[in-house]
């Protein structure tokens, strides 16, 4: 070692222990990315409005558990007869109750989910057996990484929340949740995470709960107490697996057995019970169309890589190109009509936003203008009937934004979602999702209170409304903020983390 590189390693060496640069270090973590002059404006892809749709739907979540602590009238439909004061509001009709319909959102991740794990398998099986070999190490990789890639993040953050409650984080809200019914008048059955007298015994109680949620054989959903939402996790861990074991079974097949196959597991799954198996194959349906439109296209080979897609999905307006030949200055002065195509696809986006809409809650007496539904549930979805119409409508929806609009044109609801606010949003979606719980209990549930402690009490709903809307913007911004945070610090460590163990783990050639 040269005395260059003994000073420049002395200073490198001072400079980790000087708290100057540690402060900085930690100041500069805390600066949300918005904030940053380093934020490049992200690559719009033929899946970019998947990854926007995820972070719509990681705030419609966020609002949902908000609002269903002060009120019922997020779980339930318009003039509900078992509730006709709490309902009997303009709100709770489509399509505005999809504001905060985290139910249907749940039902967007995993079609997505059964989208996002398929696609390069299918992609890999139409190449041929000449990427056999591809296709194996590709669903090997995704099935090494996958229970790290969701439950690293989820350990951490309730270690997080377990650690605050052991520090007294939820003394805010902790005589609030209390006295429920005098603090809370919504359907919200969450607790506090309880303090222990002693660390290990707070550390001793995560653990108990984290065992419990990683346990593959509980097909129930588990609720923890330091995240009652996490439930879902082990939901999409569990079909991750289903669906790339059925990917080995169907990879030497022709695609369109593959496709028949995947239709019929979708319409199997939930006469077993598991209504999240029908949005898991179908989103792996849906990716097995794709691959045969490109292979069509292609003269019978996919290739691998994701971004081919961009040339058989809509893109994004702007980079149309149009024939030679065609009167390019016409159609660009000509005013859009409604054609028979829009007119369906207008009906079919109505029609998916009714059947999202259907009630959470309430399935025995239904609110008008969805009794006939009921009719239709299968026996499958017993206590989760719910589930049934907010999938048909989650997966029409899909469709419809997945093809985009007549012409080739992304349309206007594929161009919100490929927004850069909106894929922003999606970037920090799984971390919205994680942190929004301990972030409500801690301080979000207490400020609407503060509110109304201000400005005279809740009574009427002008005061209520004010409170309620003041505590969903600070809460929400909060819950921005710090999934940001952790989204940076945690989560795309762990990312790091797992890739650096799948490359000390794999077998070297």
């Amino acid at each position: 070692m040269t005395a260059d590189g003994d000073s420049a390693r002395g200073l490198s060496s001072s400079a980790a222990w000087n708290p100057l640069w540690s402060a900085h270090r930690m100041l500069h973590a805390l600066k949300p990315t918005l904030l940053r002059n380093t934020v490049h404006p992200a690559k719009i892809t033929s899946t970019s409005w998947m990854d926007g749709l995820r972070g719509i739907c990681a705030v419609i979540v966020v609002n949902f558990h908000f609002l269903f602590t002060f009120s019922p009238l997020p779980t339930l439909g318009y003039r509900t007869p078992t509730h006709l004061t709490a309902s009997d509001h303009i709100a709770a009709l489509p399509p505005f109750c999809l504001l905060w319909d985290g139910a249907s959102c749940v039902n967007v991740f995993f079609a997505i989910a059964g989208y996002v794990c398929s696609f390069k398998a299918l992609q890999l099986m139409q190449s041929g057996t000449a990427c056999h070999a591809s296709l194996l190490q590709s669903l090997s990789s995704s099935v090494f990484r996958r229970a790290f890639r969701l439950y690293l993040p989820t350990l951490a953050m309730t270690l997080i929340t377990a650690l605050l409650a052991y520090m007294n984080g939820f003394t805010l809200t902790d005589i609030m949740f209390a006295n429920r019914k005098t603090w809370f008048r919504g359907v919200s059955s969450e607790v506090n995470v309880p303090r222990h007298d002693t660390l290990w015994g707070q550390v001793s109680f995560w653990a108990s709960e984290v065992w419990h949620l990683m346990n593959l054989w509980e097909f129930k959903p588990v609720y923890p107490v330091h995240d009652p939402h996490l439930w879902t996790i082990a939901y999409e861990y569990r079909m991750s697996l289903h669906l790339y074991m059925v990917l080995i079974a169907l990879a030497t097949c022709r695609p369109h057995v593959r496709m028949a196959l995947l239709c019929t597991l979708a319409t199997i799954y939930p006469a077993w019970h598991r209504w999240e198996g029908m949005l898991f194959f179908a989103g792996a349906a849906c990716a097995q169309w794709d691959v045969l439109r490109m292979s069509n296209s292609h003269g019978g080979h996919a290739t691998a890589k994701q971004g081919v897609l961009e040339e058989l999905l809509p893109i994004k307006e702007g980079s149309l190109a149009l024939s030679p030949g065609a009167p390019q200055r016409s159609r660009l002065l000509q005013p859009p009509r409604m054609t028979r195509t829009s007119l369906h696809r207008t009906a079919a986006y109505i029609s998916a936003m009714y059947l999202m809409s259907y009630p959470v809650s309430e399935f025995k007496n239904p609110s008008p203008g969805y009794a006939w539904i009921n009719t239709l549930i299968p026996s499958g979805y017993v206590h989760r009937e719910n589930k049934f119409p907010k999938s048909i409508g989650v997966l029409i929806l899909l469709y419809l934004l997945r093809d985009g609009a007549k012409g080739g044109k992304p349309g206007v609801w594929r161009s919100m979602l490929e927004s850069d606010l909106a894929l922003y949003l999606g970037r920090i979606s799984f971390a919205l999702y994680l942190v929004h719980a301990t972030i409500l209990h801690a301080i979000g549930y207490a400020i609407p209170h503060w509110v109304w402690s201000s400005i005279g009490g809740s009574e009427g709903m002008s005061r209520w409304m004010i409170g309620i809307t003041v505590g969903w913007t600070a809460s929400l911004v909060l819950c921005l903020y710090f999934a940001d945070l952790f989204h940076r610090e945690i989560e795309l460590r762990c990312v790091r983390c797992v890739k650096w163990l799948e490359d000390r783990c794999k077998a070297t050639e």
